[in-house]
């Protein structure tokens, strides 16, 4: 069964909840497990920061495992063999867009991400799902379509407004408001 936990935006802030966040991660990862870094909404040279600060958050945990860290590859044939590989991919937040095309480009996506953990951060969250709310452009865009969901990453009481317009796009879908520094673990047979 996947597991999704998607996270509404900052994990590299120092909060209890982030801590949970990757405690829940290594409470589902096999020993000797691999986890794939999706940094692609990120500029590729801040990419070796993100992976030492993300390992940092995993060794700091109190359940303790032997890993193995990988960044993805832009290359796109590269890019499906390191996902069926891994038993986690984190994807990075940050340009919705340029993450969202890269990950479109990956031939039978959800069929490769069964029965893995897949850890999205607020523009990695967002493109699993069919509608969400883009902060940075104030507008609703179209996900991947992998959860029949919507999402609103970065909620606060003050999108309300924003939130009723994501209820009535199109179809009625379960929507998921997910403030930052917070996430949810949805499983993939939920749906």
């Amino acid at each position: 069964m996947t597991t999704f936990i998607l996270h509404g935006g900052h994990t590299s802030k120092p909060a209890e909840r982030n801590d949970q966040l990757y405690s829940e991660i290594m409470k589902k990862i096999p020993d000797n497990g691999k986890i794939l870094f999706i940094y692609f909404a990120q500029n590729q040279t801040k990419w070796p920061e993100f992976l030492e600060q993300n390992k940092k958050s995993f060794k700091k945990t109190k359940i303790q495992k032997n890993l193995e860290f990988a960044i993805a590859t832009p290359e796109k044939n590269q890019l499906t063999k390191e996902i069926a590989s891994a038993d986690c991919i984190y994807l990075c937040g940050g340009r919705d867009s340029a993450l969202k095309e890269r990950m479109a480009e990956v031939k039978d996506l959800k069929k490769l991400i069964q029965g893995k953990i897949i850890m999205g951060c607020s523009a990695g969250a967002n493109i699993f799902s069919k509608y969400f709310y883009r902060n940075s452009k104030k507008r609703i865009e179209k996900g991947l379509g992998i959860l029949p969901i919507k999402i609103f990453c970065h909620y606060n009481e003050n999108k309300k407004e924003q939130l009723e317009q994501l209820k009535i796009h199109e179809e009625k879908l379960p929507i998921y408001t997910i403030p930052e520094i917070d996430f949810i673990i949805l499983k993939e047979q939920i749906f």
